[in-house]
């Protein structure tokens, strides 16, 4: 008969920490009965179907720390959660997570919005770009291109789908006229309408 704390032997803090992640329904938080320090205000202990891991939970960040009742609250004491999550930037500066819309109900979004934030620090930090270009329209359409073409085809490398650098001017040239005689073609059919409510109104005068 397994014991029931066999279940701390099976769980890694990495794998417990994506249950968390996505709000596996196999885990739970409960606070120990005999607590005593003011710590426990914001941590709670970790279980996996009903059995208790030497694991708590930070209610503030939902980080996984590992814990034991041996340790004390010294593990709480020295995590300071607040106090990484306090922005140094200037007031108008955003930050990268607030560029995204709220969490869909979807239990993979926690997990692939972290994976995206991420690479979007990359993005930004690498390419000395700023928070705001990945709200552009020009970005949010790409990434809405590489979506609907990562449904439809496997590829090997992401280079595949992506042109040659040194065919960018060429397509740019061609949009920039193509997107010209379109204005130039609207101009003119703007005008043709215009012309002849002139001509209607000075004929019923």
């Amino acid at each position: 008969m397994s014991s029931p704390n066999s279940t701390k032997l099976n769980l890694s803090k990495a794998e417990l920490q994506i249950l968390v992640t996505l709000n596996d329904p196999s885990v739970s938080f409960t606070k120990p009965k005999n607590k005593r320090s003011e710590c426990w205000s914001n941590f709670s202990q970790i279980y996996h179907e009903n059995n208790p891991l030497d694991y708590i939970i930070c209610l503030q960040c939902k980080s996984v720390l590992k814990w034991t009742s041996e340790n004390g609250t010294r593990v709480m004491s020295h995590h300071n959660c607040l106090n990484k999550f306090i922005s140094t930037t200037p007031s108008r500066q955003r930050t990268i997570s607030s560029y995204y819309q709220q969490s869909s109900a979807s239990k993979e979004c926690p997990l692939f919005q972290k994976c995206i934030t991420e690479a979007s620090v990359e993005y930004c930090g690498i390419d000395c770009r700023p928070f705001e270009s990945i709200a552009g329209v020009g970005f949010m359409n790409l990434a809405k291109q590489l979506i609907i073409a990562g449904a439809h085809i496997l590829i090997d490398s992401l280079a595949e789908l992506i042109w040659n650098r040194w065919f960018f001017p060429i397509i740019i040239n061609f949009i920039y006229w193509n997107r010209i005689k379109s204005i130039i073609s609207d101009h003119n059919r703007f005008a043709t309408i215009f012309i002849n409510q002139l001509e209607s109104i000075l004929i019923s005068v």
